[in-house]
């Protein structure tokens, strides 16, 4: 169902998704699309008089996203252009091999090397986006190893995703799944990261208890999420 509120001097799309949940969420996508997740039965007055309260907000991600995509790092994938890794930058090296049937991303000796069948953007940026991947989960499980017995909660499963404007997410069964890019950023900005989702096992919202529980681990945690704030871009390439 698709809905609009009148703001100030602009107004607010949106689409109301029901499902069989109990709360309501508000979801922005990449591309700029507002969706209001809801339970079953709840009135159009209770959805448009929550999207009216969380009005700023919605306008002040959207201003985000569009700023995040004018920003976006361009990567031409040449020999010596840096990438991030728990942030500190890489050179890039390539290696073509006719030989081969598809290119592959290492980190070695502080180069990230691209054995690849022909300089092609798309396979290398596949490449290394697979690298991400695979980085990516590898340390996020091994601190969530660390993490869990600490918060006495542990999630069902771990997904690695493609996100642009979240950097992680707790569903309602207990899974989690985080943004690969996040991988990019300084050890400490990943672990708050992880921090912060592990909470939501506990506290599925953003309550005073639930910053409570994150500072507990993470005292340190609003000057670590101030720095995602500003730092997104440099965390988001593009070809």
């Amino acid at each position: 169902m698709k809905m609009t509120l009148n703001h100030g001097s602009g107004h607010i799309d949106f689409e109301v998704i029901y499902s069989d949940r109990r709360t309501i969420a508000i979801i922005i996508s990449p591309e700029g699309d507002v969706k209001v997740r809801v339970p079953y039965r709840t009135s159009p007055q209770v959805i448009m008089d929550l999207v009216d309260r969380k009005a700023e907000w919605i306008i002040r991600k959207l201003q985000q996203m569009e700023l995040i995509k004018t920003r976006a790092d361009k990567r031409d994938f040449l020999d010596d252009e840096p990438f991030p890794y728990l942030g500190r930058d890489h050179p890039l090296y390539i290696r073509i091999d006719a030989r081969l049937s598809r290119a592959k991303a290492i980190l070695e000796d502080g180069l990230f090397i691209i054995d690849t069948p022909a300089a092609d953007t798309i396979l290398l940026k596949n490449a290394m986006e697979a690298w991400y991947r695979d980085a990516a989960l590898k340390y996020i499980r091994s601190r969530i190893d660390d993490y869990a017995p600490i918060l006495n909660a542990s999630p069902k499963r771990i997904t690695i995703r493609q996100q642009k404007t979240r950097w992680g997410s707790c569903s309602s069964k207990g899974n989690l799944s985080f943004n690969w890019r996040i991988v990019m950023a300084p050890a400490k900005i990943m672990d708050y990261v992880i921090v912060h989702e592990l909470c939501h096992l506990i506290r599925p919202d953003h309550s005073r208890e639930f910053w409570s529980l994150v500072g507990s681990i993470i005292p340190d945690y609003k000057e670590r999420r101030t720095w995602l704030k500003n730092n997104a871009a440099k965390l988001t390439w593009q070809p």
